[in-house]
């Protein structure tokens, strides 16, 4: 067995164990966004002075923070209590693949390393607008969406219930969708064909840790999963074939099988 067949096999008996989920599931994913959320609180009048010179304009981003306070909160709380999987542990590769596509890590450290992070403030009015209008409206639909997600959320790509209410009536990913439209408001602040090569590979990636989560998924939930996969949204383009409420489709038609997702 090679050392990396070894790794994986340590990482899924540990996991299995609830000393191991309890400390590593819950623990200190809830301890790292409780420390976000003190440092976030404790930088807010900063954050509050920087953006208090145009009151019009630093609404919204007043307005986004807040929604991040709240959601970093929400999530220190979420993982203490988050209910356990349903069948097995993710694999260890969708978990480095969910980690590598959390929140914005690698879409934001990309940014920072080419020095793309700050707005154009030669960018047209109409398109600093529109950027900030998509940040505003993700950060409103990632609140939402975590909110209704509840004990259920998750970073790794397990089951551990199927959401079917709030935003998850459309979309099967919607903290994701909030995630790439922050994303493509972000590239529209600071145009450049960099900054668009670095939300593509973003892209894909979420793209990928959708498709992990969606496996677990179907696995967990079979029929009912298929269902409700045939009936929504995905972080992909749409499909064309129908939908279940459609004519000439039905539960064993092998179209009505297929995913909607990327």
């Amino acid at each position: 067995m090679s050392a990396w067949e070894r790794f994986k096999d340590a990482y899924t008996r540990v996991m299995a164990t609830r000393w191991g989920y309890n400390l590593f599931g819950r623990a200190l994913p809830s301890a790292f966004f409780l420390v976000g959320f003190l440092g976030g609180v404790r930088n807010a009048p900063e954050i509050a002075a920087l953006l208090g010179g145009s009151p019009p304009s630093s609404v919204p981003a007043l307005i986004q923070e807040a929604l991040g306070f709240l959601v970093g909160l929400s999530l220190a709380v979420l993982f203490a209590i988050r209910k356990r999987p349903i069948g097995k542990p993710s694999s260890l590769l969708g978990a480095l693949v969910a980690l590598g596509a959390s929140y914005f890590g690698a879409f934001i450290i990309c940014f920072d390393l080419l020095g793309l992070r700050r707005p154009d403030p030669n960018a047209a009015p109409l398109m600093a607008g529109i950027a900030a209008g998509l940040v505003l409206v993700a950060a409103c639909l990632l609140a939402v969406s975590v909110l209704y997600l509840g004990r259920n959320f998750g970073i790794f790509p397990e089951a551990r219930g199927l959401v079917r209410s709030g935003p998850y009536r459309v979309f099967r990913h919607p903290i994701y969708v909030a995630y790439l439209s922050a994303a493509f408001g972000s590239v529209l602040g600071a145009f450049s064909w960099s900054a668009l090569l670095i939300f593509a590979g973003y892209y894909a990636m979420v793209a990928w840790r959708a498709s992990f989560e969606e496996r677990a998924l179907l696995e967990a939930f079979g029929d009912e999963y298929r269902r409700y996969r045939a009936s929504t949204w995905g972080v992909g383009p749409p499909r064309p074939w129908p939908r279940p409420d459609e004519p000439g489709s039905s539960a064993d038609s092998p179209d009505y099988t297929r995913s909607t997702s990327a």
